[in-house]
């Protein structure tokens, strides 16, 4: 799009109060600009309005209709945004985030015009957010973001022809089957999910040959055959799923699928995150999700119009826990390392690749920093950065963030952080050592553990199994922090003059 190209700005008019905070003068907006605005609080922008400013009366409006509908109460200051979005305008209101952000149940409020009417001119349609996680609006937008990335997204493309894992599910018939050292310029996706405890359908070496000519459908957990259906509305012929392609109890086939975890993750063109499901049975797309708190409001644009009808959507905020997955440490890494990441969460889907965001409610538009940057893949968070920045980065943004998840095996607490490991290896001189850098070994030695609130449950049991150097916070369980190392890491007066490994 031809970013000198204006939209007109949505029902901007001229009064006292957008004169005094900056709106009016925005008669015409550039297409590529966000404007944000503070406006304080909303009741009082409400009773501070001039009859003849349709933007104050819209604003009132909705915020007059909201607090009876829904009880909603401002509790914080507001800003207003307009966001281009192709040929025309999301007009929100965004409110201040705080710490205890997770007490609040409204983030922010979009205002839409009608389904299919052309006025106000600039303004964004209202579309409906299905509850049906299977419907075909849902899939459309899917089908939008995959598009709008491989065409506009160079950051996201890799550098070469897509590299197959060892074994991938061919999904092109009416069961499944498993294929080996696949030579193919398709695109294949992985399934990233939880397990749970209860049984289901594996690779074993003895069911290897059989799964080579055929996986009958119905033999699969249920989050396996949403992964299916949604690959094949998506036009993918082949889908990488852990437990059916790697051989579960062949111990050296285990070790080298896991060492190849990295370029599995990485290489895939779309990684699905069944998000919301709890364990392999559950299923990500069957249960219907709760509705947004929306409603409508007509007011009149001006004194000789008919009264024109505005919807409105309630915005809860934006968690950087989104379901039972982001709790499992295995996908931590499969988040890192994917290209382009789409997760079925319990309310909405959401999008993440490296160079955007998208989610169902556009929540996204607006939510703050916390959850735009939060486990973002490696190469959107970690690009230009110095080597002394990226040992910073191991501690505060991988081991930090890594060791509030939970595994099911503690012997796999090194394993399911390789991949990330060998991507950090790449950029760094010196060797890694049990999830800490020779290098930088002084400050990566000064970590902490403590009794999380929430998530895991402290528990150091050295003898059952072997799992890493007591040096190492992998030889612990529980959330791992640095309390003692220096705000800007400055340690050139520290060194170390000999390693000893015994």
């Amino acid at each position: 799009m031809d970013t000198s190209e204006s939209v007109e700005s949505p029902i901007v008019h001229e009064c006292g109060q957008c004169q005094q905070s900056g709106i009016a003068s925005l008669a015409k907006i550039s297409s590529s600009s966000l404007v944000d605005v503070e406006i304080g609080d909303l009741l009082e922008w409400k009773n501070g309005h001039e009859p003849s400013c349709a933007l104050c009366k819209l604003i009132g409006s909705v915020i007059e209709d909201a607090s009876q509908r829904f009880d909603f109460v401002q509790e914080r200051p507001a800003s207003l945004k307009l966001i281009p979005k192709d040929q025309y305008t999301l007009l929100g209101l965004k409110f201040k985030e705080r710490r205890d952000a997770y007490t609040e149940d409204v983030d922010s409020i979009f205002i839409y015009r009608e389904p299919e009417s052309k006025s106000p001119r600039g303004l964004c349609s209202y579309k409906r957010i299905p509850r049906n996680k299977d419907s075909d609006v849902c899939f459309e937008a899917f089908k939008e973001w995959i598009r709008d990335c491989r065409e506009n997204h160079r950051a996201c493309r890799l550098p070469c022809a897509t590299s197959f894992p060892t074994r991938v599910l061919d999904i092109q018939g009416p069961d499944a089957r498993l294929a080996e050292n696949l030579t193919t310029e398709d695109n294949y996706v992985a399934l990233s999910h939880c397990w749970g405890k209860e049984e289901f359908i594996k690779t074993e070496k003895s069911t290897f040959q059989s799964h080579k000519k055929c996986i009958e459908l119905q033999s699969m957990p249920q989050n396996f055959k949403d992964a299916i259906h949604v690959c094949r509305a998506l036009g993918y012929k082949y889908l990488w799923i852990d437990s059916l392609c790697i051989i579960q109890d062949d111990e050296q086939d285990w070790v080298e699928q896991s060492d190849l975890m990295e370029g599995i993750y990485h290489n895939a063109d779309l990684v699905i995150a069944a998000t919301c499901a709890p364990n392999a049975m559950s299923g990500f797309l069957t249960e219907s999700r709760p509705s947004y708190r929306e409603g409508t409001v007509s007011i009149s644009l001006q004194d000789t119009d008919n009264p024109t009808t505005f919807w409105y959507r309630l915005i809860p905020p934006h968690r950087c826990r989104e379901g039972p997955l982001d709790d499992r440490g295995w996908a931590f890494q499969e988040r890192l390392r994917a290209r382009r990441y789409l997760s079925f969460g319990s309310r909405e889907m959401t999008w993440l690749c490296q160079t955007s965001t998208h989610c169902e409610c556009e929540g996204a538009e607006v939510a703050g920093a916390q959850w735009k940057n939060r486990e973002r893949s490696l190469e959107l968070f970690l690009p230009y950065r110095t080597e002394k920045e990226l040992h910073k980065s191991w501690r505060r943004e991988i081991v930090t963030l890594y060791t509030q998840r939970v595994l099911g095996r503690p012997s796999d607490k090194l394993i399911a952080l390789s991949a990330i490991a060998t991507w950090f290896e790449e950029k760094l001189s010196g060797t890694y050592l049990a999830g800490l850098w020779e290098r930088d070994l002084v400050l990566d030695l000064l970590w902490s553990t403590e009794i999380p609130s929430r998530r895991v449950k402290y528990k150091r049991e050295l003898g059952q199994y072997y799992t890493a150097p007591t040096w190492s916070w992998a030889a612990c369980e529980g959330w791992t922090y640095y309390p003692l190392t220096p705000k800007n890491d400055d340690h050139e007066e520290h060194r170390i003059t000999e390693l000893l490994y015994f």
